[in-house]
């Protein structure tokens, strides 16, 4: 009889240790643990053990290879792992993880850090180093038991990214493994009743259906809006993808042409009800090029306030919407015009939650990320000609990339409003074409690359719920120009008329060029009025109501060695640009 009880006795204290600290990641009952990578050069699960001795004999564990690009960017490559559960911190906790580097670091470190993250309750992300070796410990190509401390950390947690190998620690093409990951008083999710709410935005779809893993759902319509509710049961990264992973498919009729938009739902919150948005758009498809047309004798008043002279630019939408999150409602539209001086963005965000208060994380705010490659070099890393311009909402402070502060901002205009049908904000801006670039030359015709993020954050302090972009459909815009858009100049003053037929002055001749001290103007048309800026955008001669179509004008005014743009007007309101050499 005492055996019989000490047996028991001894099950429930292992049974209660199992409890304290839970092992939801060993590659080996459960091969499929829902992870995300990014910026990796490879990434496997559950791939053989390249070394089956203490402290980690398993037969499997995860495996990323480093992917360093020749300007150094990439070091941050790792995993989001998401519990499908939370763990319930009390002060005084550890987090283990088993980890094996096969190169050493240099100067001997290698550091798997970690970034603890709450997804629904707004406690703060928290960055935790964990390093595998240092200077008083330099062995590689051995298993080491990583602890954590999360001590001093209280409240509940949902997932964890793991950094292979942190700043300045790795090199292109270092392998890395992990395994056993143990966390403590984890909880999993329990089964969540699932609504799904489709808004046709502007109720001229037909056909609208919903299927989760390949079944229809029975949708109800109202309005504009169709929806239903479905309990699902919840991903628990201890029971792999297998449970809980569910693939979405929207689909619609726009224009006699079916459309079908595919997404993943990792199913379980802490509430245990989750909604999904998913917003129709029948719209006109973007095709990542672009038209800015010239503000003309005035320019847009930059204080939020949309003045009628963008009434004649081209509305322009986000389309890239399936890269990042789960829809939100977050829908936005964007026009682009030029002068001499200056470039002028106008961004309409539909957006109905203010979040702005992360000051740890700048990005993890509701926010507009303008991106330029000035010289289109369309690569991986950024020159002196690409740049990042973070505009947050509801906040007059400027990010980005490494170029962008305050002090870099002083010289361009923004304004900023909010709106209430719909609920969102408005951004303006004027942007110096100095701002950007030292070389680039606004004329007729010219060329930059540009594209626009856009983040929708949904909880205080929380993570981006959802982005849509204008071209770029995966998160490296902040260091590859790849995958921009183009945006062309016109002097045209409208992009509804026909642009290219008739804004040009016709038969223009400018000579000699370069000139010394007397250029000769010559067109079909009678010329009105003549404007030269220097490339700094500004105004070094004018010459107004010539009425004529054969003139001289005198350039002696003008520095020598210097380039500038000869901005002519006809009497039909044809503008053309040249660009002239002063010698």
């Amino acid at each position: 009889m005492k055996n019989y009880l000490l047996t028991i006795i001894s099950i429930l204290a292992l049974s209660i240790g199992a409890i304290a600290q839970t092992t939801v990641v060993d590659f080996e009952t459960v091969q499929d643990p829902r992870t995300e990578p990014f910026d990796l050069k490879e990434y496997e699960i559950a791939v053989a053990n390249p070394d089956k001795t203490a402290p980690n004999t398993s037969d499997f564990v995860g495996k990323a290879v480093k992917q360093i690009d020749p300007d150094g960017n990439k070091w941050w490559g790792g995993t989001n792992i998401s519990f499908g559960g939370e763990i319930d911190l009390t002060g005084s906790d550890i987090m283990t993880i088993d980890c094996y580097a096969e190169q050493a670091g240099p100067n001997d470190t290698i550091n798997f850090r970690v970034e603890v993250i709450d997804e629904f309750s707004g406690n703060p992300t928290v960055a935790i180093d964990g390093f595998y070796t240092d200077a008083t410990d330099t062995d590689v190509n051995v298993w080491k038991t990583i602890s954590y401390d999360l001590s001093g950390l209280s409240g509940s947690y949902t997932k964890i990214v793991i950094f292979f190998n942190w700043i300045g620690h790795a090199q292109d093409g270092d392998v890395y493994y992990f395994d056993n990951i143990t966390l403590p008083g984890y909880t999993p999710f329990g089964n969540a009743d699932v609504t799904f709410n489709i808004t046709d935005k502007f109720n001229n779809a037909t056909d609208v259906g919903l299927f989760i893993d390949g079944v229809a759902s029975t949708l109800t319509q109202t309005d504009n809006v169709y929806s239903v509710t479905e309990s699902l049961a919840s991903y628990n990264v201890t029971l792999g993808a297998s449970v809980g992973v569910y693939e979405i498919v929207y689909t619609h009729m726009a224009n006699g042409v079916e459309v079908r938009d595919t997404a993943t739902l990792l199913c379980g919150n802490v509430e245990g009800t989750q909604e999904l948005i998913q917003l129709i758009i029948v719209e006109e498809e973007e095709d990542g090029t672009a038209t800015a047309v010239n503000v003309g004798t005035t320019p847009p008043t930059i204080d939020g306030t949309i003045d009628d002279v963008w009434d004649n630019a081209k509305t322009h939408t986000l389309q890239e919407r399936s890269w990042w999150g789960s829809p939100t409602g977050l829908y936005t539209q964007w026009k682009i015009m030029w002068d001499i001086e200056n470039v002028y963005l106008l961004y309409i965000v539909e957006d109905a939650t203010l979040q702005n208060t992360n000051t740890t994380n700048v990005y993890e705010n509701d926010c507009i990320e303008t991106f330029f490659d000035m010289n289109q070099s369309a690569s991986a890393g950024y020159d002196a000609d690409d740049w990042q311009i973070r505009s947050i909402r509801g906040l007059d402070t400027w990010t980005g990339s490494a170029n962008v502060d305050d002090t870099w901002g002083a010289d361009i205009e923004r304004a900023q409003v909010e709106t209430t049908d719909p609920v969102g904000y408005v951004i303006e801006m004027a942007i110096p074409w100095t701002s950007i670039s030292g070389t680039f030359l606004p004329l007729d015709g010219k060329e930059f690359n540009y594209d626009v993020c856009v983040a929708d954050v949904t909880a205080t302090l929380g993570t981006r719920a959802f982005r849509e972009a204008w071209t770029t459909n995966i998160d490296n815009a902040y260091n590859n120009t790849t995958l921009f858009g183009t945006v062309t100049l016109t002097d045209a003053t409208s992009e509804f008329t026909a642009i290219r037929d008739v804004s040009q002055i016709p038969n223009l001749s400018i000579y000699p060029n370069p000139v010394i001290d007397r250029l000769n103007i010559q067109a079909s048309n009678i010329i009105k009025d003549v404007e030269v800026y220097d490339i700094m955008g500004r105004q070094a001669l004018k010459m107004t109501n010539i009425y004529k179509g054969s003139f001289v004008m005198d350039v002696n005014e003008l520095d020598k060695n210097a380039i500038y743009i000869v901005r002519l007007k006809d009497i039909q309101g044809n503008v053309s640009s040249r660009k002239i050499t002063v010698q």
